[in-house]
Formats: structure tokens, C-alpha cells, sequence
């Protein structure tokens, strides 16, 4: 689907008129009815936009290009450095539900030099790489 009929869709989906979306998304009205009725080859909105659009109807850019996500398979490696392992434990015992995207960034880390070694360096590492992809995420 090209993305002008994908916004479409999705606004309407999402019960937005074309000014909603377009005050929601801080974009002219003219450009967004433009998008919506372009077709494939005058379509091209800049990645600024896309942002502004996918934020306000609560989509990734990906989703407004119609591309699949890739996903990966979840890895949890055999041996866990004993920080991390530490941090875990504590963070499950305390009933947290942990980020299974940081976990992943975390496993891949503990290969490095310099990563942390003590479970409150590892749980300084995932809390300040969770609210960064939070940050973004609302964004």
C-alpha cells in the first residue's frame, strides 16, 4: 500500500478528521490531504513529517510505509555475567517487568571491555537505556 492511502487508512482507523490529525501531527491541513490523495510516484513527504504523522496516530514510520518490522529471535546467552545475573535476580524479586529490548542490548554487552561488573552498574545501565528508548518512543 502506498503511503498516502496508508495514513488515510490509518487516521480514519484511528476516528481522526484531516485537521485533527493534522493539528495532532503540527502539520498543514493542505499538506496532509495532499499525502493522503498523492500517488505513488508525487508521494514524498520527508522523514520529519513521516515522524510528526506516525507520533500523532501512534504508529512507527514503519507502520506508514506499510513495512513489516523485522523481528529478531530472542537470545538469552548461556552464561550470564554474574552482575547482570545479580541485577536480574533482584529485579524479578522485586516483581519488575523488564524491557525485553534492553535485556537483549544488555546480553550483547557483557561480551565487551568495559561493561559493568556490580548488578547496581547493571541496573544503572538498563534503567538509563530504558528511559532513552522511552524518550523516544514518545517522540
Amino acid at each position: 500500500m502506498q503511503v498516502g492511502p496508508r495514513i488515510r487508512s490509518l487516521r480514519l482507523e484511528k476516528g481522526f478528521t484531516l485537521p485533527q490529525l493534522a493539528e495532532e501531527a503540527k502539520v498543514s491541513v493542505g499538506m496532509l490531504s495532499q499525502l493522503e490523495n498523492a500517488d505513488e510516484n508525487s508521494a514524498n513527504p520527508n522523514l520529519q513529517t513521516l515522524r510528526k504523522i506516525a507520533g500523532a496516530l501512534n504508529v512507527t514510520v514503519g507502520d506508514l510505509l506499510g513495512k513489516a518490522i523485522a523481528k529478531t529471535r530472542t537470545f538469552i546467552p548461556e552464561k550470564l555475567d554474574r552482575g547482570l545475573s545479580e541485577f536480574l535476580e533482584r529485579a524479578r524479586k522485586r516483581g519488575e517487568d523488564l524491557d525485553e529490548g534492553v535485556l537483549q542490548g544488555c546480553y550483547g554487552m557483557q561480551e565487551r571491555d568495559g561493561a559493568p561488573k556490580t548488578a547496581d552498574d547493571w541496573e544503572f545501565l538498563y534503567k538509563t537505556i530504558k528511559m532513552t528508548f522511552d524518550t523516544r518512543r514518545r517522540q
